[in-house]
């Protein structure tokens, strides 16, 4: 975990120099959000955390971790085919990340093992 906090310091720097101050503030908005839905899943409110991402994923949020928290929340469920309809989702809109393919993957070599149609 500490790897990822200090991978996430380098990230935000690194996009405070790219991007202009509106879209960089709207990004930080984004991901302000995602981590607190992340922290009300841990304190074991985990529909409400779903709840709200599923609120920020139909109002379009470019951010990818909303949907791959929520393809994650929708597994542990069982629902692998909305969880892989949520990543789809994100793809079409061009959001793309090592972690949302990942998850991608799997869930099709669930679904393939479970012999779930998609």
């Amino acid at each position: 975990a500490r790897g990822e906090s200090i991978r996430f310091i380098q990230m935000i720097d690194d996009l405070e120099h790219i991007l202009d101050e509106r879209r960089f503030n709207d990004l930080m908005d984004e991901i302000n959000l995602s981590l607190y839905c992340r922290n009300i899943a841990q304190l074991d409110d985990k529909e409400m955390a779903s709840r709200l991402r599923a609120k920020q994923i139909r109002a379009g949020v470019r951010h990818f971790a909303f949907y791959v928290d929520e393809a994650n929340y929708l597994r542990n469920k069982g629902r692998l085919g909305d969880a892989k309809t949520i990543l789809e989702k994100a793809q079409n809109l061009g959001i793309n990340s090592a972690d949302l393919h990942r998850l991608l993957t799997l869930l099709e070599k669930e679904m393939t093992s479970q012999g779930s149609t998609w």
